[in-house]
């Protein structure tokens, strides 16, 4: 018996104009319009819709354009993208971070980040990969290393509302949760995947050492590194590495994991 093949659709939540407009760019999304006064671009193509919001910085924007989009039939997967800043002393800018957790550090007093924290920690669907998943990870992470478009690291992303603009802060929450890259934002879009059934990805790009250049580094380095990762983000979604994916989770649910996509 053939399964009927539903079309995918994912949510992009980008937190500054930059981010949404070179976004817009570099996935080539041809549509343009307003939901519920949030500017959003689109793209379609067989069995497969993306939808991009431009939500504003910080966790609030952010939470309520993931749902926004969710409402708006485009939650099977949300994705959280943009600048991050690194904190592992290994990552460089123009290196790209593929998170498979996702921290909250607003207020976290500098405690250690463990399995049992709850409510302070969001997972994305890497974490949910069969074997087989992550070898066409694997596989598609070659591929953009050959292309010379940058380093690619998967692991954790500490998100909190706070400039992390010295090394003491810096090497603090490092120290706490061993995170390989801080953004406002990304805690807040994948929890909010989460509350809603969806899954969450999170790909971000370093523009800056999360030290005390911080701020002169992120002007100096986020159109140029935006405009490295977005083309990536746009192979990943239109040329079927994520409808791949997601045929190989270790989560059994036929309605989750979106069985019936081209392999």
């Amino acid at each position: 018996m053939s399964v009927k093949q539903k079309t995918l659709k994912v949510g992009v939540v980008c937190p500054t104009p930059i981010e949404y407009s070179i976004c817009c760019k570099g996935l080539q999304l041809d549509e343009e319009r307003y939901l519920a006064d949030r500017l959003c671009a689109f793209r379609s193509e067989k069995g497969l819709a993306v939808a991009a919001i431009q939500a504003g910085p910080g966790k609030r924007p952010c939470i309520s354009a993931a749902q926004l989009l969710v409402e708006q039939n485009y939650g099977d997967v949300i994705i959280d993208t943009g600048t991050a800043g690194a904190l592992n002393p290994e990552l460089a800018v123009g290196d790209i971070v593929c998170g498979d957790h996702v921290y909250d550090y607003d207020n976290f007093g500098g405690q250690n980040f463990s399995s049992s924290s709850g409510e302070r920690i969001a997972l994305t669907l890497l974490t949910e990969l069969t074997a087989k998943g992550r070898e066409l990870l694997t596989a598609f992470i070659s591929q953009i290393e050959s292309e010379s478009k940058g380093r690619f690291f998967i692991g954790g992303i500490a998100g909190g509302e706070k400039d992390v603009n010295n090394s003491n802060l810096r090497n603090e929450i490092f120290t706490a949760t061993h995170a390989l890259a801080c953004t406002w934002e990304s805690f807040a879009v994948i929890k909010t995947a989460d509350r809603n059934g969806a899954y969450g990805f999170s790909l971000r790009v370093i523009s800056d050492l999360a030290s005390e250049g911080m701020e002169e580094e992120y002007k100096k380095n986020c159109e140029k590194v935006l405009n490295l990762i977005m083309p990536v983000l746009e192979k990943f979604l239109f040329e079927k590495w994520l409808s791949r994916l997601l045929n190989f989770l270790n989560k059994k649910s036929a309605d989750k994991a979106l069985r019936d996509y081209d392999r």
